[in-house]
């Protein structure tokens, strides 16, 4: 349970940095405590310095695709993990289901608002 005083924390894996500064825009000024990781790797060394309340991760990260994260990680993970790539590709769907991801977002069929909703509804 958080403290009164303590944001929820959000990790996000994406290497656009337009969206990233998206990201962190929006998410601060919802509340929230964000990191945004460029590559794989990157990633992986922000989980191990802090676990995150939720993970938004991209398919199609440099260094380390989000599906080779993924299998670096537990399967009963602490927090849950969404999607969030420009990939339509239902085998990649269906693979990050069976990696165990709680969400699969299309990045042009989804607004900020959007996935805000769903970062809150997951981690109630």
């Amino acid at each position: 349970m958080l403290s009164v005083t303590e944001k929820m924390h959000v990790l996000i894996g994406e290497d656009d940095e337009v969206l990233q500064q998206v990201y962190i825009k929006k998410f601060t000024m919802a509340g929230y405590s964000i990191q945004v990781a460029g590559t794989g790797e990157d990633l992986l060394d922000a989980l191990d310095d802090k676990a995150p309340n939720i993970l938004i991760l991209d398919v199609t990260l440099p260094v380390l695709d989000g599906f080779s994260v993924l299998k670096k990680l537990p399967k009963k993970r602490p927090f849950p993990v969404v999607i969030l790539t420009s990939t339509r590709d239902s085998k990649k769907k269906k693979k990050g289901k069976e990696l165990g991801v709680d969400d699969y977002l299309i990045k042009g069929e989804v607004t900020i608002g959007n996935l805000l909703e769903i970062v809150n509804k997951l981690t109630k």
